[in-house]
């Protein structure tokens, strides 16, 4: 059975990732966000809350990061 496609996002600074799942960070209970950036496959994570906030941009305020639309 074929993995299902992860969803693509695009950070504001540009880079694009796949997020792999979410996850609870032990110590605290905060929910994070497990990702792998698309280009060099370096995993990362990151707290729910950071990954949903806006971002003030010279472009004014943005998602951190926005999911990318594919065609499937």
């Amino acid at each position: 059975m074929p993995m299902p496609a992860l969803p693509r996002y695009r950070h504001y600074k540009g880079a694009e990732y796949l997020l792999l799942c979410t996850a609870t960070q032990e110590a605290t209970g905060t929910e994070q966000m497990v990702y792998i950036q698309a280009s060099s496959g370096k995993v990362f994570c990151r707290p729910r809350a950071e990954w949903e906030e806006m971002v003030s941009t010279p472009q004014g305020p943005q998602p951190r990061f926005h999911k990318v639309e594919t065609d499937a």
